[in-house]
C-alpha cells in the first residue's frame, strides 16, 4: 500500500460562479473549494495510515 503523502485526490469541481457574481462572491466560494477539497485529503490520508496501522499490527 502506498505511503499515505502521495495520495492523491480526485479534483474538487470548480465553483459555479456566473458572470455577474460578486468577486467577494466568487473568491468566497473558491475558498469553500479549497477548504473541502484539503478536508478530503486529511480524511483519506487518514484512512490510509489507519489500514497501515492495522496491518501492520496483525502482521506482528
Amino acid at each position: 500500500m502506498p505511503h499515505e503523502s502521495t495520495l492523491v485526490l480526485d479534483e474538487v469541481p470548480a465553483p459555479n460562479v456566473k458572470p455577474g457574481d460578486d468577486a467577494r462572491v466568487a473568491w468566497r466560494l473558491e475558498r469553500a473549494a479549497r477548504i473541502e477539497a484539503n478536508h478530503r485529503l486529511r480524511i483519506s490520508r487518514s484512512n490510509v495510515r489507519d489500514v497501515r496501522l492495522n496491518a501492520s499490527a496483525q502482521a506482528k
